[in-house]
Formats: structure tokens, sequence, C-alpha cells
């Protein structure tokens, strides 16, 4: 769930967006959009903008009125793609990442991409690249990273969407999602192994071992802390230099 301005926003796995009232539970509205017959079992796409809060609902960015639901605006990142309903599959992965007014996500196994927000009222997609993968994206003011579907590495420039680096050193290794810290940028893969790249060419510079289970979730930094969390239940944390 997201808290914010005294109300908790969730999205269920129907893609329905349910605000309650942090005080008394009390449901305060509900927003549902038509979209494909399947949905992705991942975490989803729910951040705040200033007073409009940020869903993703099926592939398109959607920004809702959290006072009353209303849907403000909607920016696809994609449309669906595929002639059955597996292959059209193609939500929002979260956990979303945010860069000032711009979000950024991978659309599931289609693209990653970016929308900038320039008004409670209006948002329009800034790029978006041809990009299979089923994991979240991870970045910073200069780069966005994400790993595809045979974990094959790329960095696009966080501005424009333009192929920064690529490389395949990490294949087949079961990627999370990525963590950008410092000069590096983190990925846990599914032998606990934590792989700490150079941000700007993605050359290996440390490996880092946990409890030999694979890392489940994107790392979090806390401070100058790396939380890594393991499907063992081991939390490791790691500070960069």
């Amino acid at each position: 769930p997201l808290v914010a301005g005294e109300r908790v926003f969730v999205i269920g796995v129907d893609r329905a967006v349910h605000a309650f009232d942090a005080v008394d539970g009390r449901r305060l509205w509900t927003v549902q959009r038509p979209g494909e017959a399947l949905t992705l079992s991942q975490p989803a796409v729910l951040a705040a903008h200033k007073n409009t809060l940020v869903a993703g609902i099926g592939a398109v960015f959607t920004g809702i009125d959290p006072t009353t639901g209303s849907v403000r605006w909607e920016v696809p990142l994609t449309a669906p793609r595929g002639t059955n309903e597996v292959e059209r599959l193609n939500d929002l992965v979260g956990p979303v990442l945010r860069l000032g007014d711009q979000f950024c996500a991978r659309a599931f196994q289609t693209v990653v991409g970016c929308v900038a927000i320039a008004g409670p009222d209006r948002a329009s997609l800034r790029w978006s690249r041809n990009a299979g993968g089923q994991q979240a994206i991870g970045g910073d003011a200069d780069y966005i990273f994400g790993a595809d579907g045979s974990d094959r590495l790329s960095a696009w420039k966080a501005g424009g969407g333009e192929l920064a680096w690529s490389h395949e050193r990490l294949l087949y290794r079961g990627l999370s999602a990525p963590l950008s810290a410092g000069r590096t940028v983190a990925f846990g893969d599914l032998e606990g192994q934590l792989h700490l790249l150079d941000r700007t060419d993605g050359k290996t510079l440390l490996r880092l071992p946990t409890d030999g289970s694979p890392v489940v979730a994107q790392p979090v930094l806390s401070g100058t802390t790396m939380l890594v969390v393991t499907r063992n239940g081991g939390l490791f944390a790691f500070r960069p230099e």
C-alpha cells in the first residue's frame, strides 16, 4: 500500500485502485478501467506526485485525483501486442522509478519508458524503447538500468532513452531489479550473489555473497547502506565505498 495525505491507496489483482481513510479504514473511492483479461502477479506501479496519485493500470500511467478518484490524465507506455491473452499481457511492473517530474517503468516483456508530468492535468510520454524483461528497472538522473528476459543488461540515458551500454556477462543468472547507488549499479541473482557494476560502462567491480538463496526483491538504499533480502529470509546490509 501507499500511505499519503491521510489516505491508504492499494491496487488489487483486478487492476482496481482503492482509496481508504487512514484513520478508520473507510473506503473512499475505487477506480477500475477496462483492460485485458489477464493481470500480472507482480508489484504494481503506485506513487504520489504533488497532489496526484500516479497508478499503473495495465500498461497505462494514470493520474488520479486522490480526493475524489477522478482520472486526470492517462499516458500509455505501450499498446497490447500478440494474438492471445498471454502474449498481450503488458502490465507496468513496480516499483516505479521517479526522477523529479519523470516516472519510469517497464511494461512486462515489451518496453522500458518514461512519462513526464507537466502539471496536475497534463502528462506526456517522454520516451520508450523495446526491451523484453520481467523485473522492474532502476536508475538515477543519468541512466536507467534493466535486464531483459535472458538477463542481458542495458543502460539507457535517462533524458532521451538512448542506449548507453549493453552486455551479456550475467546471462541466465535470474537477476533482480537493479539499484543505482553512487558509482555502482547493483543486481542480485538466483545464487544469492550481489553484483556491483560500474554504472557508466557496466564493468564488474565487485561480487558479494549472501546466503546462497535467490535475491527476491530490488535492493534498497537506506542512507548509505544497501539492503538485500533473500528467499530464505536473510536480510543483508552492505555499505558501498
